[in-house]
């Protein structure tokens, strides 16, 4: 056990007994594989793409798509290690932005379902597997000024992780009305192991929340880090299962300013979550509740 945090046995439906340490403050790692949230798939599945969030990710992909080539890159971009930025900029509050149309049983951090957005329409076009991202973050930023502007800012910048530190690769900016990342309708096909991936962290939040005091901050960033045989998970799906522990452990959505995900793949590391809660900007904290 690491010094200073404290072990549990965790039980949950989806993956059995699991091991979290935490440091009962701002700290849970869970000794578990990650898991990449996937959706039902074969000939006896079809399903719907929503097709707002298709047009939101045709322009950002049509955007970098137009930067690359007038630079003479060829695309997709070669096989490596991507990091992808974030900037978001609106008169909305996160919680404004656009909730999805088919409720499912635990949606995701709408900032997250941004920054899906995003990576969704950099996969295929211009990097060839959304998976070669290794590291990604999104920042909220409330638009300042008298009036509510129905266009967001959005900055995104797209890095050569490999070289230290990430080199620039491109970078778009522009006044669009953004669009969450959402599931698709499905209309046939079981969709039964989804549900199971989405209420994971349920089992998760009921068994720490006894012993955990999360510190109150006016504004949070939430870290997370994914490590173990993760090199064809994308980063996003395996937040979506391990993010949404932040609302149940009394983090609303509209408080969280900035996501950093990252992975470290390798087949010998031990597999781990490793989830960090911060204050953001640094700033002081303004009171503990205890469990």
């Amino acid at each position: 056990m690491t010094a200073n945090l404290i072990s549990k046995k965790i039980n949950t439906y989806l993956t059995g007994s699991i091991t979290v340490e935490t440091d009962q403050h701002s700290q849970i790692i869970i000794h578990e594989p990650p898991e990449g949230l996937v959706h039902a798939a074969g000939d006896d599945v079809t399903r719907h793409q929503i097709t707002s969030v298709m047009a939101f990710q045709e322009k950002l992909s049509m955007l970098f798509r137009a930067y690359l080539k007038s630079a003479g890159i060829k695309l997709p971009l070669p096989d490596g290690k991507y990091k992808v930025k974030v900037k978001l900029r609106s008169a909305r509050k996160i919680s404004e932005l656009p909730a999805p149309t088919i409720k499912y049983v635990s949606p995701a951090s709408p900032l997250l379902n941004v920054l899906k957005s995003v990576m969704d329409a950099l996969n295929g076009h211009i990097v060839s597997n959304d998976s070669q991202i290794n590291s990604s973050e999104i920042v909220y930023e409330p638009a300042s000024g008298c009036g509510r502007s129905k266009l967001d800012h959005l900055e995104v910048g797209l890095y050569d992780a490999s070289q230290q530190p990430a080199a620039p690769i491109a970078r778009i900016a522009a006044d669009v009305y953004v669009i969450p990342k959402e599931p698709p309708m499905y209309y046939d096909g079981n969709n039964k192991p989804v549900v199971l991936q989405e209420t994971h962290h349920k089992d998760f939040a009921a068994q720490l929340r006894p012993i955990i005091s999360v510190p109150q901050y006016e504004r949070y960033h939430i870290d997370v880090q994914f490590i173990g045989d993760v090199k064809r998970l994308d980063i996003d799906n395996m937040a979506k299962i391990y993010l949404p522990l932040f609302n149940e452990l009394g983090i609303a959505d509209d408080l969280i300013h900035r996501v950093t995900l990252n992975k470290r793949s390798g087949k010998k590391l031990n597999s781990t979550v490793s989830m960090q809660i911060h204050p953001h900007p640094l700033q002081h904290v303004k009171q503990s509740t205890s469990p």
